[in-house]
């Protein structure tokens, strides 16, 4: 993802001429905004099946920490085996 903005806004960095314009800006805006809303979806279907706030509010921050921790296992296994 850090990739996609920085070759989104590469426009204005002077050095980096041979990146201008591959990708525009709402291309990582736009995968940004669906993350976010299916974490707020979830928040939403939890909330209804458990009929509950709490966990309406949990379950996206639960579902965010799984990700983060799942993509930096990844980057550890990928990073331990080379």
């Amino acid at each position: 993802m850090f990739v996609l903005y920085a070759l989104a806004l590469s426009n204005y960095i002077d050095s980096a001429e041979y990146f201008k314009n591959i990708v525009t800006i709402e291309i990582p805006l736009g995968i940004t905004v669906a993350y976010f809303a299916i974490l707020g979806a979830t928040g939403i279907l939890v909330g209804k099946q458990t009929k509950s706030l709490k966990q309406a509010l949990y379950a996206p921050i639960v579902m965010f920490i799984q990700h983060f921790g799942y993509s930096l296992g990844l980057i550890y296994g990928f990073l331990r085996r080379a």
